[in-house]
């Protein structure tokens, strides 16, 4: 994630999946998928390509791994995420089949993690803030 931050003036947002192991209590994210040669990109725009992602799902899960959220960036220092976002999420949420309470959305800007880091869970009707540094 950190090699697609939006760092020069013309980068692209890009994004991805997020495949994770669970161990007990704990989720263990073990891959993020990097962008692909379909997805719909610009600088202030990151689409998708829908078919590939399930393909990816599908894929993983027979080997083990679950898909548990998604990743993108934004070309802002600290970023938060839009409008567009949290209702992009949830909808995924509501509308994949799984067992889990939340989703795990990731936005990643560029400056350096801590400041560069926004992660939220998001559920079928919720919103939970888990870092960004204005948390800290």
């Amino acid at each position: 994630m950190n090699h697609y931050r939006q760092i020069a003036p013309r980068s692209k947002e890009a994004g991805g999946q997020l495949f994770a192991q669970f161990e007990g209590d704990d989720t263990i994210i073990v891959e993020a998928t990097p962008p692909k040669w379909c997805d719909r990109r610009n600088r202030y725009n990151f689409h998708p390509s829908r078919w590939l992602q399930q393909q990816e799902i599908r894929k993983r899960y027979s080997c083990g791994l679950h898909f548990v959220g998604d990743w993108h960036t934004h070309p802002e220092a600290a970023p938060q995420p839009s409008q567009e976002d949290y209702r992009n999420m949830q909808d995924c949420f509501n509308k994949s089949i799984h067992d889990l309470n939340r989703f795990i959305m990731i936005i990643v800007g560029y400056a350096e993690a801590p400041e560069g880091l926004h992660v939220t869970l998001i559920g079928q009707n919720s919103v939970q803030l888990m870092f960004c540094e204005n948390n800290l």
